[in-house]
């Protein structure tokens, strides 16, 4: 009679299969966690580049409608706490009179960084003549926010503001790797009165806004 037992596998012949096997899957372990990160990190910083660029967009467009006369003008504020800037603009990008008379209706934009919550928002106190049909509810423009300020800087005798916007990463893999902008604007008023101080009949007039 034939015997046909057959030896099996010891316990340590056993154990070197599984460590070879370990170590060929290593690499391959290791190369998908990095592809994992790496479109971890490609997606956030797509993230944080778009928020900064409304935010910049945003800023850009009020800063340009920004308008003043000899008492009211732009307001900043900055404290260990927050960030902010008021400043009144024409509506629908107006850059001259809207209405005859002396009085000039203009909305009120403001710009508050909170640096605990690291929000940045928008709001808009419309003028009652211009308040149709208009929201003004506060607009959260970004999230994750470590940085915002909006700065004058003269350079040959005009004047010029710089927004900077830093946005921080939401993911633990580019933390340290935040987005970081920056621009410089001209208000298209100020503009236009030191090209043409004649066309701007309004220019010293009373800005009437509501009371707060």
């Amino acid at each position: 009679m034939t015997d046909t037992r057959r030896r099996g596998l010891t316990l340590v012949e056993v154990m070197i299969v599984c460590t070879i096997g370990i170590i060929l899957l290593l690499p391959i372990i290791n190369f998908l966690i990095m592809t994992q990160k790496s479109a971890y990190k490609g997606l956030d910083r797509l993230e944080t580049l778009a928020k900064a660029r409304i935010v910049l967009e945003k800023a850009q467009r009020d800063l340009k409608n920004f308008c003043f006369n000899d008492t009211t003008g732009m307001t900043v504020a900055s404290t260990a706490a927050a960030f902010s800037a008021v400043f009144p603009v024409f509506p629908a990008g107006n850059t001259g009179p809207v209405y005859t008379g002396d009085e000039n209706p203009v909305n009120l934009v403001t710009y508050t960084f909170d640096r605990a919550k690291k929000t940045l928002v928008r709001s808009l106190k419309i003028h009652p003549r211009l308040a149709g049909g208009f929201s003004a509810q506060p607009e959260t423009l970004a999230t994750n926010v470590g940085q915002f300020s909006i700065e004058r800087r003269v350079i040959l005798g005009q004047n010029f503001y710089d927004i900077r916007i830093l946005i921080l990463p939401s993911t633990p893999y580019v933390k340290n790797a935040p987005t970081e902008l920056r621009t410089s604007v001209r208000s298209e008023y100020e503009s236009r009165l030191e090209r043409h101080p004649n066309f701007i009949t309004n220019r010293r007039s009373v800005i009437d806004l509501p009371p707060p």
